[in-house]
């Protein structure tokens, strides 16, 4: 659905796919209201996990050295400890999900390759699509990957969102 209101929102933007961040541009604020564009699964914040509906405006901590950042509910952000240049330096991944309420299927995807070849113009590079399914009892993760390249890291790391029951959570392959 079309959000006039958050379209008027000069100040905050997306980033990439989804994620919502709304800078702090008054001096010295240490707290930003914040309004979520109404969708219908909602938001989390990005850094402490709470969900807030869709729709509605938000008064967020905003200390010095933490922008607000929200993810849409029913996405993945995929993580990474740091920016190696070396694709051998980078051992280790995760994936924050914002799982969705209600019965909600969503698929994140994240992308590897050696990052110094054009390895990727031959499909020499690696996807793993990380595959979330909700339901009101249940919270279920699977993933499936796809490629040649094999990356330093071993595992995904999947991290849900705090606000979820960690009893819900489910994690396949």
């Amino acid at each position: 659905a079309h959000d006039v209101r958050a379209v008027a929102d000069e100040d905050s933007f997306l980033l990439g796919d989804g994620l919502l961040v709304a800078p702090v541009l008054e001096a010295g604020a240490t707290t930003r209201r914040v309004y979520l564009p109404d969708n219908r699964l909602g938001w989390y914040g990005f850094h402490d996990g709470e969900w807030h509906p869709g729709g509605s405006a938000v008064e967020v901590e905003a200390p010095l050295g933490r922008l607000p950042v929200f993810a849409p509910a029913g996405s993945g952000v995929p993580l990474a400890d740091s920016l190696a240049a070396d694709a051998e330096q980078d051992r280790w991944r995760g994936v924050r999900i914002y799982a969705a309420p209600g019965e909600v299927v969503t698929e994140t995807t994240i992308y590897d390759d050696d990052g110094v070849t054009l390895g990727w113009n031959a499909l020499d590079g690696r996807e793993t699509v990380v595959r979330v399914a909700t339901d009101e009892k249940t919270i279920l993760v699977t993933a499936r990957c796809q490629g040649r390249y094999r990356p330093a890291y071993e595992a995904i790391d999947v991290e849900i969102a705090s606000d979820v029951d960690p009893e819900r959570v489910v994690s396949v392959g």
